[in-house]
């Protein structure tokens, strides 16, 4: 329950301070690493509260799910996934890792917003096991969020769970909200050259993915971010026939602004 509802009180992220001092944050390797070595590298991290007492989002809590998803099931933690959930979904196009996916139907990750076209750097996904390294297609998020929204994959019980409020707005691995005045299940997030939003709108049944290929460095991803949830908001701001405005387009010699970013 701590782990899911990110009250578990485990540092943020994969930094070793809360000051996001970018020389004390832990980054992926380009060689692989074992599950038992991972949860053992970031076991040396100490607890920022107690268990249960704050909301403080980390992405080490997805890692020792996945850990604990491999230690009960006897499966790498891909491999079950796709056993259990994706193939039943039809999820055709989902795999854990990179090195596993198509590579002709690969979208190439990009840095540098608004015009560089920098390769990133490689990092192994088995460092952000549970906590990212899923390349999936629009498509196939769209199956994934109207299998749990139809119950294909969590019965009514355990879906009421998932998204109950566990804090102010989080439920098992959903923010949960209000957009254009009906209820809103999301999530966000990236890595270098990736960031995703996907959501929907349970009683609508309407579904929205915005996924992007093209990020900022490393300092400066979280304007990536804020991007992607502005394409989102218009394209929200479309379906529902309300007032919306273009976003910006960058070319040469232009910066990008959003909120005064």
């Amino acid at each position: 329950h701590h782990l899911l509802s990110m009250t578990s009180g485990i540092y943020e992220d994969f930094s070793r301070s809360k000051t996001y001092d970018i020389e004390k944050v832990v980054f992926p390797e380009s060689h692989p690493i074992s599950t038992n070595a991972l949860v053992h590298y970031f076991g040396e991290l100490t607890s920022d509260s107690k268990p249960g007492k704050k909301f403080d989002y980390s992405n080490i809590n997805y890692i020792l799910l996945a850990a604990i998803i491999e230690k009960t099931t006897g499966l790498e933690y891909g491999e079950y996934l796709k056993q259990t959930f994706w193939q039943p979904l039809g999820m055709v196009s989902t795999e854990f890792g990179s090195l596993n996916t198509n590579q002709e139907l690969l979208s190439k990750p990009y840095l540098g917003l608004p015009t560089q076209h920098e390769n990133p750097e490689f990092w192994h996904d088995s460092w952000v096991l549970g906590a990212g390294g899923i390349f999936s297609s629009a498509s196939d998020l769209h199956r994934w969020m109207l299998g749990i929204n139809k119950h294909a994959i969590l019965d009514s019980l355990y879906s009421k769970k998932l998204f109950t409020k566990h804090t102010s707005l989080y439920g098992y691995g959903w923010q949960i909200g209000k957009r254009q005045g009906n209820t809103y299940f999301s999530h966000e997030g990236g890595t270098l050259g990736y960031v995703c939003e996907a959501g929907f709108f349970p009683e609508l049944d309407l579904y929205i993915v915005v996924l992007t290929n093209h990020t900022h460095g490393i300092t400066e991803i979280g304007k990536t971010v804020n991007l992607n949830k502005e394409i989102n908001r218009e394209i929200q701001n479309i379906v529902f026939g309300k007032p919306y405005k273009k976003l910006p387009v960058p070319s040469d010699n232009v910066k990008i602004s959003i909120n005064g970013n």
